[in-house]
């Protein structure tokens, strides 16, 4: 697997982390949020999962990193727990036992 492929390591304390944008470090329920408040309102607008991939996840995390949380936002948690399986199913971090 090449260095730059989207999976989570671990941090000095070994939870499993993504670096969006240094020195932001995203955990998997980080991510997962983060994943509600961009991705979703997106595929309401097109109408299509088909365009959500791992690739999408580093966007989504930079974009949160740099511009912040989206106003007002407020996250929704079953729309959470779905974002948080997918990570998990996608091999972009691996859930504790």
């Amino acid at each position: 697997m090449r260095e730059s492929s989207l999976v989570a390591r671990p941090d000095e304390h070994g939870h499993e982390v993504l670096v969006a944008y240094r020195p932001v470090h995203f955990t998997l329920d980080d991510t997962a949020r983060a994943m509600n408040a961009v991705v979703d309102p997106h595929l309401r607008k097109v109408s299509s999962r088909a365009r959500v991939g791992r690739s999408r996840v580093r966007d989504v995390l930079r974009q949160i990193a740099i511009d912040g949380w989206p106003e007002g936002f407020a996250a929704d948690p079953d729309r959470v727990d779905y974002w948080r399986s997918w990570l998990v199913a996608q091999g972009v971090f691996q859930a504790d036992d």
